[in-house]
């Protein structure tokens, strides 16, 4: 990456502090076991989904917990400060709007041709966060389904994205949904029925989920103030 002065204040080129998971400035840096950074929630995110270091594949412990490294942030700050500033205001943005999430759920269908049988529509219910960007698995911890009494294992568990079960048969009935959130999140499971549609290509719907507790890690004091002093 070359050199843009207009966004660097040092002799010190961009992507010597860009993350090599997301691409962007490390405005909140955490250090791997093995001596990586990389953003604290790419770091999370990566996490959840496989214990390896996404740069060298070093295996990480289960007891590894990521951090925010304070003083590999202050480096950030003082060596790249105009794309420092301009990203931590981004991410408050963000913050301030992801008070609550939204979930959308619903199910898709199709009609199939099977011989010798009345089940003539494929479906496949779903749930499923509207952003996105956002890891599903790092809010849900596992999405219940629960099907008419006449289907053989009636109460169907998904616990890993994506948060689907699809089904052939004849008609339509009520789904009654349970989503299980993950443990930081400290909130009780969210119910909601599904009322199964043949209609086209399926219906869907969504809902916003309120939490008491911050979905992200704050901001650290005194950068969100930094960054006002020279707005």
């Amino acid at each position: 990456m070359e050199n843009n002065p207009s966004i660097s204040n040092t002799s010190v080129e961009p992507s010597d502090y860009d993350c090599f998971v997301c691409f962007d400035i490390m405005c909140e840096p955490s250090k791997t076991p093995c001596g990586h950074y990389m953003c604290l929630g790419c770091l999370e995110n990566v996490l959840i989904l496989k214990r390896n270091c996404p740069f060298c594949r070093t295996e990480v412990p289960n007891g590894f917990e990521p951090t925010l490294d304070k003083e590999k942030q202050k480096e950030v700050r003082a060596k790249q400060t105009a794309r420092f500033k301009e990203k931590m205001k981004e991410i408050a943005l963000m913050r301030q709007q992801c008070d609550n999430l939204t979930l959308v759920y619903g199910n898709t269908h199709q009609i199939v041709n099977m011989v010798g049988s009345s089940n003539h529509h494929s479906w496949t219910a779903f749930v499923k966060l509207a952003d996105a960007k956002l890891v599903q698995s790092k809010f849900i911890k596992k999405v219940v389904f629960k099907l008419h009494p006449t289907f053989r294992n009636p109460e169907r568990e998904v616990r890993a994205p994506p948060y689907e079960m699809g089904c052939v048969g004849w008609g339509v009935f009520l789904i009654p949904i349970t989503v299980h959130w993950q443990d930081w999140l400290e909130k009780e499971p969210t119910k909601f029925n599904h009322y199964l549609s043949f209609y086209g290509n399926g219906e869907s719907n969504s809902t916003k989920i309120k939490f008491d507790k911050p979905l992200f890690k704050p901001i650290e004091q005194g950068w969100e103030d930094g960054i006002e002093d020279e707005i």
